[in-house]
């Protein structure tokens, strides 16, 4: 069974590497709107101190070799897969493009 990890607030932050160590974690997920709750700011994703959450539990991802689960969308997924998102939350366009980035094709 993959287990999945949601990263989604300050407290959680703090213990992002540790938390993706645990045996079994597949994949983790952090939370934008969740995080800016957190933190105070509410709606303000794009501040400092979410990109610098965002990226500490990017970061954490990527030591443990764990997939980052990230949103996606039509403008942002070629860019999310090539830093290295490994699964995207988005809609059938942003799938798309994705797919077309990164030459996948479905099996049906």
């Amino acid at each position: 069974m993959i287990r999945t990890a949601k990263i989604e607030d300050r407290h959680a932050v703090q213990n992002a590497e540790a938390t993706a160590s645990v045996p079994g974690i597949g994949f983790a997920e952090w939370g934008g709107g969740d995080m800016s709750l957190s933190y105070g700011t509410p709606g303000r994703r794009d501040s400092k101190v979410i990109r610098d959450a965002r990226n500490l539990v990017f970061r954490a991802c990527k030591k443990t070799r764990i997939a980052f689960l990230e949103g996606v969308n039509k403008d942002n997924v070629r860019q999310q897969l090539d830093e290295g998102v490994m699964i995207g939350s988005g809609n059938q366009e942003a799938a798309e493009i994705g797919r077309k980035h990164t030459k996948r094709t479905m099996p049906w």
